[in-house]
């Protein structure tokens, strides 16, 4: 590969600083462009003989360059550009129909004039309304047919002229040419070169989390006793500086402008001594790189571009193989988790065993020991609720497997693991390299200039390298893992399913499926390199592929984190769904649509997980093809049900009512400039700013246009005040005037470009360009046109406000619910999808390509509901609440986010690893366990129906719900029997009678690919179990449980509490059975595990009791009674929720019960 050289002459040297490798779209790069260009717009604006041919709109100047301003891709700013110009053109051509018709009634009914005109600005303001909430993209043209439409229709004009055409047209146009120049003169930021920078950074980010992850599993990291040794003097060192104030964290929102941004400037952590806790925080930033390279192809795909490669070429890395890699990378990542708690448990047991302290008798319940655990000094404060969530982790069944079996095979396969992360390394740094090359991105994340140029030969050769590294690690890890096996006991092969092989399964099957999605998209940078040696770097033009309008208006760059982004729209979180229709099964929301054919069981599963299995197919039929009622072929028969459609659509449409409220906004602040007498009036003080501001503050629900409001609030102030100072310091001279503005804009644009108060900086900027324009041009003096500014900003955002609050509100915490079950819903539709063939013996079609389809939508949707319910969920934080404040409920929501998005990870492997490697219990020991794996189907089912259930109708849960943990591990004892059946009968693939050669061909069926597939679906599975054990505990704090007040199932017994006191001993997080735990043979291991089971059962109630304040006490003693008092009163009051609703206050509660007990 040959690297580029710098340029020698000055000339050379200047055209490479503005158009060469100093293209790093740096933030000051942007605000450079954009200050620049809106300087030039204002100092047009202030100019006499402009001011004359243009008339007074040259506002309109400078607030054409802030919302389509030239520090941005030159293809997102000739697409602003262009939208603007046609909401423009639109919004004059409405308003001047509507002013002509006017005019021919004004002579005869001035009233019928002035109707007219309210009647055309009504039906923009509602379109505006409508297509800003159902497209986002779209906010710029709606905003600019407003502004044509209100200054139109809202001013003094009483007849169509060109003057009217021209005073909004070449303000916008003469705009349009500065941007454009000064976009393409200077720092030109190509569309393509973003494209494969956002690539890259994903890679980069994806192969250092490889690398740790990889190191961490085979050598435990940072977390090993020496490298923490090393790095307690440096933590102690930075302890004191990761104090941090509200100020720090503020100012931590401003960047340094002039700070090269990358991830490759700041200093990478030596990989040994990666921690776990920093490998599982890599999570959230993986996904935040997979979706900025996603959303970087989908607008790249829409815009115009100059390139030899086509954008839309580069879509296969970027989105499919991107999210292929991603996702075994989160494969890895919980491998290290289990890892983690695994050696976590064994240090507890360790360190539980040396304590003198006795521990609780084996037969107390979780429940009684949480009890306890409240803290007893402590009073309601805010950190109650994180103790809680705390309390409701369930048992984790890799607890317990055997830390030192597990280290005799990680011994094994450190060597092999760690060759192979070697050759992985240099094949994603070439992949790096080719995209880097093919898309002209000027620096690697590693810090290295692109390759000028790269041979195909050189990529086969390094590719046939790789491929033969792939070999050689499943031949060494297959060989190695048998030679564990083998001498694990020196005379035979433990070939039952154990912990240790689920774990090891799920780090060298997730390990294997990156490093062969590396190579699917090495072949496939392979022919971009090919192409683009054919094409002789030669550049050309792209153009847009709108081939989906649909999917274009769903594209949006959101920039402005302070205002609802579209993925949190209504119907994109799945708050409401869809109708069904029959003749297009596609577009349910349901997976059951696609797969129509009922004898097929593997199909036969979905809608939501509420239709059983055993559905029978004449029923389903009768579905699919419903009977055709007399009325339905008449024409009155389809009017009705098209009317009832589209009744149906305006009760559910969320769109509707936004444009609906927004409305009524509008014409609240504008009706007297349809009051003929009044129309004067309005005009003078400018009453056309106060509907046009209420269009920046008017946001979809009440706590985001709230912060919203005073957000821009700042914004506006800051800008009429400095509007007002640059006019009065330059004593009415222009050329003073534009100087002090510019420092102004400099800031603004700094707060618009790098900062998440976008809104922010665009009202700053065009306040300030309105204010000074205004007092100079204008016959108002300056005082009185801050005051109108100022004035009409705020009758527009309080009348906003006050429209959101009494008008159809629209709160976020109910969306954020709504959102949270939906994401249930299709949670438990991706679960009744891997579920198949759980009613025959006969062997199931796992990969039929409709359920793989149907699990990709149900995946995409439950993901989709989550980001929304994540967007929400600051905002509920902002907006006003009767019941109390929502911090403390705001852990229990995230807490339910992360753990619905670890479920959609685990069930994503298992799909990933069966189509890759098949199953060997679904292909070989499917007639012997499919009834097992029914009951556990059935069980996980219910509890994902039932929380759904729960968060629909906020009522409290059931007594009982089966145990999807009890009925998983019955499913996995049974595979034990029916693999040690075959193994002593001889039926592996290449059995013998001797008992040598028995046990090598036993290690050989255990390491086969599609029995560790296997392994690693069962250590999912058993994952997605705890985490819905978890799912069903936090949502018993919101909605409560139907819990018994007495019995065994919910008292502890009399001799715990006496053990406890005599002990005189707090217990921790640990279990009994966890204390009491040492290493065992497989058998033992799952005899253990069924005894943990059992002590499940009892800590599903342990919060009833923590939580409860009906009840009476337990019999205790008299010490422990105070303790008792003390716990009840350290539970907030919005988390004691179960019970019955009619006792509310915990202290007459206690009375009840102590003077029950006592009588």
């Amino acid at each position: 590969m040959a690297l580029s050289t710098s340029p020698s002459s000055p000339l050379k040297k200047l055209v490479h600083v503005l158009w060469g490798d100093w293209q790093a779209n740096q933030l000051w790069q942007r605000i450079f462009k954009a200050s620049l260009a809106c300087t030039i717009a204002v100092s047009i604006a202030v100019i006499p003989k402009v001011v004359e041919v243009y008339g007074l709109n040259t506002y309109l100047i400078p607030m054409t360059v802030v919302f389509a301003h030239p520090g941005q891709r030159m293809a997102m700013m000739i697409e602003s550009l262009a939208l603007l110009l046609i909401g423009a053109t639109l919004g004059l051509g409405w308003a001047l129909l509507g002013l002509y018709l006017s005019t021919l009634v004004t002579e005869q009914d001035a009233a019928a004039g002035s109707t007219i005109r309210a009647l055309f600005w009504l039906v923009a303001t509602f379109i505006h309304g409508f297509v800003r909430s159902a497209k986002p993209r779209l906010f710029v043209p709606m905003w600019f047919l407003m502004i044509a439409a209100g200054t139109i229709l809202l001013g003094s004009s009483t007849e169509v002229t060109l003057r009217s055409f021209t005073s909004i047209m070449y303000p916008i146009l003469t705009s349009g040419g500065i941007v454009l120049i000064v976009n393409i003169a200077i720092f030109p930021e190509l569309s393509t070169s973003f494209l494969g920078k956002s690539t890259l950074e994903t890679l980069w980010e994806t192969l250092d989390t490889v690398e740790r992850a990889t190191h961490w599993f085979i050598t435990t990291g940072g977390d090993s006793p020496e490298a923490k040794q090393r790095q307690s003097g440096a933590s102690r060192a930075s302890a004191n500086k990761a104090k941090r104030t509200w100020w720090m964290d503020f100012l931590a929102d401003f960047p340094n402008p002039f700070h090269a941004g990358g991830k490759q400037t700041t200093p990478r952590k030596a990989i040994n001594l990666t921690t776990f806790v920093e490998l599982s925080s890599k999570k959230p930033g993986l996904r935040a790189a997979l979706a900025r390279c996603k959303m970087a192809q989908d607008e790249v795909n829409f815009e115009f571009s100059v390139s030899p490669l086509s954008p839309k070429a580069l879509k296969p890395i970027s989105k499919h193989g991107a999210s292929g890699l991603v996702q075994n990378v989160v494969t890895l990542i919980n491998a290290c988790e289990n890892k983690y708690v695994m050696l976590s448990a064994a240090t507890d047991v360790e360190s539980s065993r040396q304590s003198s302290k006795p521990p609780f008798s084996k037969g107390a319940p979780p429940g009684s020991q949480a009890l306890h655990q409240l803290p007893e000094d402590d009073m309601q404060d805010e950190e109650d609720h994180l103790v809680s969530i705390d309390d409701v982790k369930p048992l984790r069944e890799i607890t317990t497997a055997s830390v030192q079996k597990l280290e005799t095979v990680l011994q094994r396969l450190r060597e092999p693991v760690s060759t192979f992360g070697e050759e992985f390394r240099k094949a994603v740094l070439l992949l790096m390299a080719s995209i880097a090359y093919c898309y002209d991105v000027p620096t690697l994340p590693s810090g290295l200039h692109r390759p000028d140029g790269i041979q195909v030969e050189e990529v086969d050769l390094h590719l046939d390298a790789f491929l033969d590294a792939i070999r050689k690690f499943d031949e060494r890890s297959t060989r190695e893992l048998k030679l564990a096996c083998l001498l694990e006991t020196g005379q035979g092969v433990d070939i039952a399913p154990r912990m240790e092989m689920f774990l090891v399964s799920s780090f060298i099957l997730g390990l294997r499926q990156s490093a062969l999605q590396v190579l699917q998209m090495l072949h496939k940078a392979r022919e971009l390199v090919d192409e683009r040696r054919k094409r002789n770097d030669r550049p050309r033009l792209w153009v847009p592929h709108y081939a989906d309008i649909g999917k274009w208006l769903s594209t949006t760059s959101e920039s402005d984190v302070m205002i609802l982004p579209n993925k949190a729209r209504k119907k994109t979180s799945g708050g409401k769904k869809k109708k069904k229709k029959q003749s297009s099964p596609d577009t349910s929301d349901s997976c059951v649509s696609t797969v129509p054919s009922p004898q097929d069981e593997e199909q036969g599963l979905g809608s939501d997980g509420r239709r059983r299995p055993g559905q029978s197919a004449h029923r389903a039929q009768a579905k699919a093809t419903p009977t055709q009622t007399p009325q339905q072929g008449t024409i009155w028969g389809r009017v009705r049900e098209n009317l009832a459609d589209i009744l149906e659509w305006a009760q559910q449409s969320d769109d509707l009512a936004y444009a609906l409220r927004f409305t009524l906004a509008v014409m609240i602040v504008s009706w007297p400039s349809f009051v003929s007498s009044w129309r004067q009036w309005y005009g003078s003080v400018r009453g056309i700013w106060a509907p046009i501001q209420l269009v920046l503050a008017f946001e979809v629900s009440i706590g985001t246009s709230i912060f919203v409001f005073l957000v821009r609030l700042t914004g506006v102030i800051f800008g009429c005040v400095l509007g007002f100072a640059s006019y009065e310091i330059g004593g009415g001279n222009r050329v003073a005037m534009v100087a002090i503005l510019m420092l102004g804009i400099i800031f603004s644009f700094y707060v618009q470009v790098g900062t998440k108060y976008v809104k922010a900086g665009m009202v700053a900027t065009t306040s300030m360009c309105v204010v000074a324009t205004a007092a100079i041009s204008q016959p108002q003096s300056a005082v009185e046109t801050f005051e109108y500014r100022l004035v009409a900003f705020l009758v527009g955002a309080l009348v906003g406000l006050a429209v959101e609050v009494f008008v159809f509100p629209v709160r976020a915490r109910h969306r954020l619910v709504d959102s949270l079950s939906a994401a249930v819903r299709h949670v438990q539709s991706m679960h009744s999808v891997i579920q198949v063939g759980i009613s025959s013996p006969s062997r199931p079609n796992f990969r039929s390509q409709k359920l793989n389809r149907a699990f990709s939508r149900a995946r995409n949707k439950a993901q989709a509901s989550l980001d929304a319910a994540g967007a929400f969920l600051p905002f509920c934080l902002s907006e006003p609440r009767l019941k109390g404040s929502f911090k403390p409920f705001e852990p229990i929501y995230q807490e339910i986010i992360y753990v619905l998005h670890q479920i959609i990870d685990r069930l994503d492997t298992v799909v990933d690893i069966r189509k890759a490697y098949g199953s060997s219990m679904l292909e070989d020991l499917h007639a012997q366990v499919y009834a097992y794996r029914r009951n556990a189907a059935a069980a996980n089912n219910l509890m994902l129906f039932s929380v759904h259930e729960a968060m629909t109708t906020w009522l409290p849960l059931p007594q009982f719900l089966p145990s999807p943990r009890i009925a998983q591990l019955r499913l996995v004892s049974r595979v034990r029997e029916v693999v040690e059946e075959k193994i002593a009968k001889g039926e592996t693939p290449s059995g013998s009678g001797k008992d040598e050669q028995g046990s090598e061909n036993a290690a050989s069926f255990v390491t086969q690919r599609k029995f560790l597939a296997w392994n690693a679906n069962a250590a999912g599975l058993m994952e997605i179990v705890e985490y819905l054990e978890e799912l069903v505990e936090l949502t018993k704090i919101l909605v409560g449980v139907n819990a018994f007040r007495s019995g065994l199932f919910e008292r502890s017994q009399y001799s715990d509490y006496v053990e406890q006191v005599r002990t005189k001993r707090q217990p921790g997080r640990t279990t009994t059975a966890t204390d009491e735990r040492a290493p065992s043979s497989a058998a033992g291991d799952t005899t253990d595990s069924m005894a943990r089971v059992t002590s499940v059962a009892a800590s599903v109630q342990r919060f009833r009791r923590a939580l409860s304040v009906n009840r009476g006490p337990p019999q205790v003693a008299p010490e422990e009674a105070i303790a008792d008092d003390d716990d009840d009163d350290a539970l907030p009051a919005s988390l004691r929720r179960v019970g019955s609703r009619v006792q509310r206050q915990s202290n007459v509660a206690r009375r009840r019960g102590f003077s029950a007990s006592t009588d």
